[in-house]
């Protein structure tokens, strides 16, 4: 019996080493035990526990680069700005609050805050008040100061546009200079000399003569206006119309342009005391001619002629001035404007006498 049972342990011992060798190999896991199997059940002694190595931090984006603010790009991403409201005013607040008491019940209150805002209402209407009343003197004390000084803060500007037929005027046997004050040759000019002198002339017999031109049809009156212009400011006068006109480019065809045509004066009045003041000056006057210009595309169009004009001058106030365009040869026609520069001075303020019975 003792021979037939090592027989049977024998015989186990090696069929179990049979199926052990068969198996393939795995890979080496922990155990609950923390003994670790290996392909030839060999025993190792577990070592420290070693850390995984964390993951590297992520690097922050790059900003991406700004758009150009003219680009299309631009419009489409930019992110809509928060709008914001703008801030109340103490009247505002303490009327908002009035309100909120009210719908929630609390009318004593809603009482108590409105007439608070009722008399901080009333300050500030005295407030407004008071500094219309300082304004006020301080525009008096300006104004006599201006007054006393000889400027003013406002002036009238007033011209008239003129255009001259020379052969009417020379059948007059008469002269230009005749009518002007003064050496034209101080008026300063840009351009060629005139043939008519500008300058300053005698206001009476310029109005006579201007009746007698315009009796014999040898003047035109085109414009007659006024323009109020503050001191130091530019004040402009434009009349006419805007047509299309022929421009020449250099080395290229004639293309079609706009211009307005008629009158255009750009005035500025600065005062120099004393009741002189400098007037600066620009001015056109520009019309149709006699010829027709064909564009490249077989448009016609009529010429247009421009008379400019640019000078500054120093004038005492009431006096007038003539200032003529350039002119060539063989013109027969002549524009001028005649300006006058006359100071507004407001309204006095000082109570009437009261009548006496």
């Amino acid at each position: 019996m003792l021979q037939l049972f090592s027989l049977y342990c024998v015989v186990t011992c090696l069929a179990g080493a049979s199926l052990t060798a068969e198996l393939p190999p795995e890979e080496s896991q922990p155990s609950r035990s923390g003994i670790v199997l290996v392909d030839d059940f060999q025993y190792f002694p577990p070592g420290p526990l070693a850390l995984e190595t964390a993951p590297p931090a992520l690097e922050p984006a790059e900003a991406p680069a700004p758009i150009p603010a003219g680009s299309d790009a631009y419009q489409y991403s930019a992110e809509p700005q928060a709008q914001t409201l703008p801030a109340l005013t103490s009247t505002e607040h303490l009327r908002e609050a009035v309100r909120h008491l009210r719908e929630a019940g609390f009318g004593e209150d809603a009482d108590r805050i409105q007439r608070q805002a009722d008399e901080l209402k009333e300050m500030r209407l005295q407030e407004v008040a008071e500094k219309k009343k300082q304004i006020a003197e301080l525009q008096a004390n300006v104004e006599k100061l201006e007054l006393e000084l000889g400027m003013a803060a406002q002036y009238m500007v007033v011209f008239s546009f003129c255009e001259l037929d020379l052969n009417k005027f020379r059948s007059m046997k008469t002269t230009w200079e005749s009518l002007v004050k003064g050496d034209p040759k101080k008026i300063p000019a840009k351009n060629e000399e005139n043939f008519i002198p500008s300058g300053i002339v005698d206001e009476q017999k310029f109005s006579a003569a201007i009746q007698t031109l315009e009796s014999i049809g040898a003047l035109k009156i085109l414009s007659n206006k006024r323009v109020c212009a503050y001191a130091n400011q530019p004040s402009a006068y434009l009349s006419g119309e805007e047509v299309e006109v022929i421009q020449q480019t250099a080395g290229g065809p004639p293309t079609v342009a706009r211009r307005l045509v008629g009158e255009t004066l750009i005035a500025t009045v600065i005062p120099r005391g004393e009741n002189r003041s400098l007037l600066k000056l620009t001015s056109e006057f520009s019309g149709y001619g006699t010829r027709m210009i064909t564009s490249a595309d077989g448009r016609k169009f009529p010429e247009i002629y421009s008379r400019p004009l640019q000078t500054a001058v120093e004038l005492k106030d009431e006096e007038t001035l003539v200032l003529v365009s350039p002119q060539a040869k063989e013109d027969l026609v002549v524009h001028f404007i005649a300006v006058k520069v006359s100071p507004i001075r407001p309204m006095s303020s000082r109570p009437a006498a009261a009548e006496t019975p």
